[in-house]
C-alpha cells in the first residue's frame, strides 16, 4: 500500500498582529531568527500539514518525533507558496508558535463560553477575544 497524502484547505483567522511588508501580509515575529516572517498562506499550509500528517490514521500517533517533523516539513515543501523556502527548524518553530496561540485562544474561549452570557452568539464571544 502506498502512502496517501490528502491536501486539505484550511481557512484560518489571521492573527491580530499583522503588518504590511512589501505588499504581503506577514505575521509578526517574536524575536530571534533573521528571516522574513511567515505569510498567512504559509500558515495555512502548516495548519493543513498538521491535519494531514498528525491525523493520518495509518501513521498518526505511532510515529517518532523525528519522523513526524520530517513528514511535516516534506508536506510543507510540497504545498508551500511559490518563492517560499523554509528550513525544517523554521517550520517547526512557526508551528510551535501557532499551537501556543491556538491553545491560548481555546482556553480563553472556553472560559467565556462557561459564562453562558444571555444574548451572546458565537461571533460575539470570539470578538471578545480578538
Amino acid at each position: 500500500m502506498g502512502s496517501h497524502i490528502y491536501h486539505q484547505e484550511v481557512d484560518i483567522v489571521p492573527p491580530p498582529t499583522t503588518r504590511k511588508c512589501k505588499e504581503k501580509n506577514v505575521s509578526q515575529r517574536g524575536g530571534g531568527g533573521g528571516g522574513v516572517g511567515f505569510t498567512q498562506e504559509e500558515d495555512k499550509v502548516l495548519c493543513s500539514a498538521f491535519l494531514n500528517i498528525g491525523k493520518d490514521p495509518i501513521t498518526g500517533v505511532g510515529q517518532s518525533l523525528g519522523s513526524y517533523n520530517k513528514r511535516f516539513h516534506d508536506y510543507y515543501n510540497m504545498f508551500k507558496p511559490e518563492g517560499s523556502n523554509r528550513s525544517q527548524l523554521a517550520v517547526q518553530n512557526r508551528w510551535t508558535s501557532i499551537k501556543k496561540s491556538v491553545s491560548k485562544f481555546s482556553r480563553i474561549k472556553s472560559a467565556i463560553d462557561r459564562r453562558n452570557e444571555s444574548g451572546k452568539n458565537e461571533q460575539d464571544r470570539v470578538d471578545l477575544i480578538l
